[in-house]
């Protein structure tokens, strides 16, 4: 695949660019830096909070996996046999009286019944194998991020994937993920997986990934919306259409009945509310400017976001020179709505993120090519993408109660935002 027409002369010369390499680079760093500050004195943990022995999150819905494999309601139960060995799941939910033991959807469960089969239903080596399998999905990911940074730079592999293994593995997000057994690696694999295979012409497999990503843990639903909106043909629309629906009706009709559980279970472990470091909704980071300015703070910002993503993926249709930029911009934004929206989101969840915004910053001089800006322009928005890019990836700074990470997606949001909003303006693409 050849470099597209707008990349910069930098980009056509085999360099991704002066702000693109400092985003690169300062993202790679941090991770880095954040990785390694733990061990300094005193030593122990300072930006992630372990539930020992591991695989903390792993635990609810392998039992419920195991629920499934034993023929139980795996949400309504009092197996002794489906506790936690160490006894981390002491406090069930409670929802309209209830008692929920798994907070997952449906097709979650689903997934992890390779695990049960495999492990013969024991957490330790599960989770080993989980462990395994999630440094898989990460190196898959980081192959996909360059599938998509070499779109937006002509910068050889050698110059990149080293820099986005590093920052994808490494940073805050990974670490707690693979700490606690889980999912979000896949689910970020599938999701840019998905915008990767819908703009290399496959609408079908693409959008079975996305829904996929939907059904399991629901951040994609925006992201499904998005990719259907944008198919550059009737055709595309019906074949990621029915790639959308053979996808939904394989997981979900194993588990009909346990559908409807799941998703009380899922609504509400979403509506939960947790005003702590780890949280970067956006609940979170308007609670932490003002309290009462929570619920409120959440709406507008995921407004704002959804509007983004709106604007993204209409110039995704509308500039088809920049089609894989803008739709890029799109599913950042789409995804990152869904989190911001959720009242407890917590770090790990940010892998389905950090793959768009590493893109957005590779992407900065097609992006203002695109947007045709003049030089002191250029300079603001490659800042301004830097900027976010620090903000996502560094960990805990500044404040007990709201994540870096939190100001990270309401900036990026916005910075897309106003650059469609900008781009809407300009006689379209060709």
């Amino acid at each position: 695949m050849g470099p597209p027409p707008y990349q910069s002369a930098a980009a056509e010369a085999g360099s991704p660019g002066p702000w693109a390499r400092r985003s690169l680079w300062l993202a790679a760093l941090l991770a880095v830096y954040t990785t390694l500050a733990r061990f300094d004195f005193p030593v122990g943990e300072k930006f992630i909070r372990p539930m020992r022995p591991g695989a903390g999150d792993l635990v609810m819905p392998f039992n419920g996996a195991r629920a499934l494999v034993l023929g139980v309601d795996p949400y309504h139960n009092d197996l002794r046999a489906l506790d936690d060995p160490y006894r981390r799941d002491v406090e069930k939910q409670v929802v309209g009286g209830r008692v929920y033991r798994v907070a997952y959807l449906a097709p979650h469960l689903l997934l992890d019944v390779p695990l049960v089969l495999a492990s013969g239903g024991a957490l330790e080596p599960a989770a080993r194998l989980w462990f395994a399998l999630n440094l898989a999905f990460l190196a898959a990911l980081v192959a996909v991020a360059w599938r998509l940074a070499r779109r937006f730079t002509a910068g050889s592999a050698a110059e990149i994937v080293p820099l986005l293994g590093v920052a994808l593995s490494l940073n805050v997000a990974t670490s707690l993920g693979l700490d606690r057994g889980q999912s979000d690696l896949l689910t970020s694999l599938l999701s840019w997986g998905g915008v990767a295979l819908a703009l290399s012409g496959w609408p079908a497999v693409a959008l079975a990934l996305v829904a996929s990503a939907t059904v399991l843990k629901g951040y994609a639903a925006l992201l499904l919306v998005v990719l259907l909106g944008a198919s550059p043909t009737r055709r595309a629309l019906l074949r990621g259409l029915a790639g959308a629906g053979v996808a939904a009706v394989a997981w979900l009709a194993p588990v009909a009945s346990h559908v409807a559980d799941g998703l009380v279970a899922a609504r509400a472990r979403a509506s939960e509310f947790e005003p702590i470091w780890y949280n970067h909704s956006f609940k979170n980071l308007a609670f932490e400017l003002a309290p009462t300015l929570a619920e409120p703070g959440r709406i507008a910002l995921t407004l704002l976001a959804i509007t983004s993503t709106a604007l993204c993926a209409w110039q995704s249709r509308r500039a088809r020179a920049a089609r894989t930029l803008w739709l890029t911009l799109a599913s950042t934004c789409a995804l990152a709505a869904v989190i911001g929206w959720s009242g407890s989101s917590y770090e790990y969840n940010l892998v389905l993120v950090l793959p768009g915004a590493l893109a957005a910053s590779l992407g900065h001089a097609a992006l203002s090519h695109a947007l045709r800006l003049d030089a002191p322009s250029h300079r603001a928005l490659g800042t301004a993408l830097v900027f976010m890019t620090f903000l996502l990836f560094v960990g805990r700074f500044g404040s007990m109660y709201a994540s870096p990470s939190a100001y990270g997606l309401a900036v990026l949001v916005a910075i897309c935002g106003t650059c469609a909003l900008a781009a809407l303006r300009r006689p379209a693409d060709a």
